[in-house]
């Protein structure tokens, strides 16, 4: 786990942002990040993964802070 940020530099879509701690657990939501920033992304505390989506799916699925994400990756 480590703190993590990405940008949008070389990215062509929007996109909606997940930070994903060790267990799977959604700590943060950044929702449609704009294409091409170079606006840092941060995700404010350690985590284990950061999942990229289209932007409008974290709406469309409701996902929230706190939803557990199921993957090998994570400890469950």
């Amino acid at each position: 786990p480590a703190n993590m940020a990405i940008w949008m530099k070389n990215t062509y879509i929007p996109l909606d942002i997940i930070f994903i701690d060790i267990n799977g657990v959604i700590l943060k939501i950044h929702e449609r990040a704009v294409p091409h920033s170079t606006k840092r992304i941060e995700s404010d505390s350690r985590v284990r993964a950061v999942l990229e989506v289209n932007a409008g799916q974290i709406a469309e699925f409701d996902i929230k802070p706190g939803d557990q994400v199921r993957h090998p990756s994570f400890v469950q």
